[in-house]
Order: C-alpha cells, then structure tokens, then sequence
C-alpha cells in the first residue's frame, strides 16, 4: 500500500502517465517530483474546475508558470502538495487539487490580480473563487476553486 499522509492506495500501476490533463497544462506542471513517483494518475487529484479556471486564464494572460522541476527550475509544489509536506496550510487547498500558485510570463502578477478583480463576475462564473492578498505574495498569483458559496471572489491571507 502507498502512503500519502492519511490517504492509503494500492499500488498498481507500473508506469509512469504523463499527459496533458487540460488544454494547456501537462500533469507534472501541477505536481511535484515525489507526486510522479507514486505513479497515480495526476488527474485522480486535480479538481476539474480548477484546470478549467488554469486554462482560462492562460488564454487570457498567457504562459503561465505552475511547477517547472520537470526542466531544472525550483517550483514543485506550487500545484498539488503531497498530503505531509511541510509547505503551507495543514488544510491548504494545494492539498486538495484547488490551487495553484502561478507565475506569469508577460504579465505581472499585480497586473493579473486587479484585472481579476476588476472582471469579478466574470472569473466568478468560470468557477475561480479565491485569491490569495497579492501584498503577501507579490512574486506569485494564489488561485483556487474552494466551495465558498459566495459570488464574489474571497481574498485570503497565507
């Protein structure tokens, strides 16, 4: 059985799946290096509302940056954390699939936050719920797709 913090899985499948799990987003861009080797589909643990914001937003904002180990960079658990990390919140929505921290290639992530903001309505409608205040988080845009039932978009403090 595999282990991953208190969800238990058999350990079944003997290849690694690496696929595109949206329209522009592969699965080690959401996840980590230790999350691979588990060998589980990515798409098992990604919600599908948040890949459906992720690739919104791409078309919108262009290249977006989620995890990049995969080439060398540093960011792997800007996506799905593994249930016992160390990174962030014990309840984080990371650890659920409903948030990504994202780096953006020509915008800044001040300019993405307040078009956001200033489009509400719209990105409401598209499922995004939460964003994390970008004072706190200046080099990273906190999104992610939590029940809030409201329909505005919450801003929360790391």
């Amino acid at each position: 059985m595999l282990n991953m913090g208190f969800f238990y899985f058999p350990t079944i499948y003997n290849k690694k799946i690496m696929a595109l799990i949206s329209k522009y987003f592969e699965d080690f861009e959401l996840v980590g290096p230790e999350f691979i080797k588990t060998n589980l589909p990515v798409k098992w643990f990604i919600d599908k509302e948040l890949l459906s914001v992720l690739d919104a937003l791409r078309e919108e904002f262009g290249p977006i940056t989620i995890n990049n180990w995969k080439s060398g960079g540093q960011y792997k658990e800007s996506g799905l954390r593994m249930p016992n990390t160390g990174t962030g919140a014990s309840f984080s929505q990371h650890k659920f699939g409903k948030a990504a921290d994202l780096k953006f290639k020509n915008h800044t992530v001040q300019d993405v936050y307040k078009a956001i903001l200033a489009n509400e309505a719209k990105w409401v409608a598209k499922g995004l719920t939460t964003l994390e205040n970008i004072t706190a988080t200046p080099s990273w845009l906190h999104i992610d797709v939590r029940n809030t039932g409201s329909d505005k978009i919450l801003i929360v403090n790391p």
